[in-house]
C-alpha cells in the first residue's frame, strides 16, 4: 500500500469516528529541513571554515 493509499484510509476512518483527520503526508518537511539546517549552521560557528578532510580552507 501507497503512502497516499495508507492517507485516504486513514482520513475515511478518522472521517467515520467523527475525528479529526491525520496531517497530509510532507505537511511537517520543510520546518524539520529548515530545523536540522539551523542545528548544522549552530553547530559548525566559531569554528571557521572547513575544507576537505578537515582541514582550514
Amino acid at each position: 500500500m501507497s503512502l497516499m493509499d495508507q492517507h485516504t484510509v486513514d482520513v475515511h476512518r478518522s472521517a467515520q469516528r467523527g475525528e479529526p483527520g491525520p496531517p497530509p503526508p510532507g505537511a511537517y518537511e520543510a520546518a524539520f529541513l529548515r530545523r536540522a539546517w539551523h542545528a548544522f549552521r549552530a553547530r559548525r560557528g566559531g569554528r571557521g571554515r572547513r575544507g576537505f578532510y578537515g582541514r582550514a580552507a
